[in-house]
């Protein structure tokens, strides 16, 4: 498994719907995925030349 910071924006959604599906009280890794997910999407759309948007939680 990859550390989250090395994660793709796509490959962070598929953690969170297979985390929502699992194990759906973990409020808290939810939340760091969903912060990381933000990052991640930022990052990506920067190196695209794309206006940022927040990430859908």
């Amino acid at each position: 498994m990859k550390p989250l910071n090395e994660m793709t924006a796509e490959e962070l959604a598929c953690v969170l719907e297979v985390l929502g599906a699992t194990r759906p009280e973990d409020f808290a890794l939810r939340l760091a995925l969903c912060l990381e997910l933000d990052r991640a999407d930022a990052g990506e759309e920067v190196r695209r030349g794309a206006p940022r948007e927040a990430a859908r939680v």
